[in-house]
């Protein structure tokens, strides 16, 4: 049997995908741009907490990354502008990932229900009261009447007349005495059970790690050992990052020729060990080990 072989991709396919891409751009650009001017924030003053030129801002917020150095670095300025802003736009950026432009279309309430004629309304509301009504009543005859439970008898004094010629010593003794109460009987209490020891549980040390560009910019993201995103930042030439604690990290970079990776005082990685110039590292293990 043959296989299939895979439809080419027409020029106008790509066409498509290209301008579903641009409109997601100025979707984003949109959105940064709203909130920065809710914020009241001016995109010089942008540019400088990001370190980042203001024609970069300019660009994000046209969706034109045509001025920006690459799809990269690009991606990562866009991180971090969202996380200044405090927006999210994850869920965008996975679609620029994935090559899944497509733009989720906004949701629309249904129509509300047409309002029933008003004497057919009236006449429903009537309809339920008097069902209510006679529930109630056949609940209430349908309920026995409740008996009260006999009174216990109370204890009564004997009285006995006292013949004539018996002292008054020997009628006291052959008065009836009251019927004793029975004893409490005493609460047996056992005692809790002995709790086991709890086995101390030994946390692993961390270790200290620091970052730092050398001769050249480095973009790059740092994950802890879950592959949950620590940091995002663009190193220039002689900047660091310090990361304490972790038992080992996960890192995405660009340019990890520049890279230089220290790990509790010494140096795990040197400069231009990482890769080439320009090239970008993913999901790249530090650590002991």
């Amino acid at each position: 049997m043959m296989a299939k072989k895979p439809e080419a991709t027409t020029p106008t396919d790509e066409n498509s995908r290209q301008e579903d891409a641009q409109a997601l751009k100025q979707h984003i650009g949109e959105r940064l741009a709203k909130a920065r001017q809710e914020r009241k924030l001016d995109s010089v003053d942008a540019a400088g907490e990001l370190r980042i030129p203001s024609t970069y801002i300019s660009a994000l917020e046209a969706g034109d990354w045509s001025s920006l150095p690459g799809e990269v670095y690009a991606q990562g300025f866009l991180r971090q502008y969202a996380d200044l802003l405090a927006i999210d736009i994850s869920d965008d950026i996975n679609r620029l990932k994935s090559t899944d432009y497509h733009l989720t279309k906004p949701f629309t309430m249904p129509d509300p229900p047409i309002a029933p004629h008003k004497k057919w309304a009236i006449t429903a509301a009537a309809a339920f009261v008097v069902l209510i009504v006679f529930f109630n009543v056949r609940q209430n005859d349908d309920v026995p009447p409740q008996i009260a439970p006999p009174a216990e008898p109370q204890p009564q004094a004997v009285i006995q007349a006292k013949p004539s010629g018996i002292p008054d010593t020997e009628l006291a003794a052959t008065a009836v005495p009251p019927a004793a109460e029975p004893a409490p009987v005493p609460e047996t209490t056992t005692p809790p059970p002995a709790q086991e020891p709890i086995d101390q549980v030994v946390e692993p040390e961390g270790h200290d790690f620091v970052f730092a560009a050398h001769g050249n910019s480095v973009w790059m993201q740092i994950f802890d050992a879950d592959r949950q995103l620590l940091k995002e930042a663009l190193l220039r030439p002689g900047e660091t990052i310090q990361i304490q604690g972790q038992s080992k990290l996960f890192v995405t970079c660009g340019n990890a020729a520049a890279l230089q990776v220290s790990m509790d005082g010494e140096i795990w990685a040197e400069a231009g060990s990482l890769g080439r110039e320009n090239q970008v590292r993913r999901w790249l293990e530090v650590g002991p080990g």
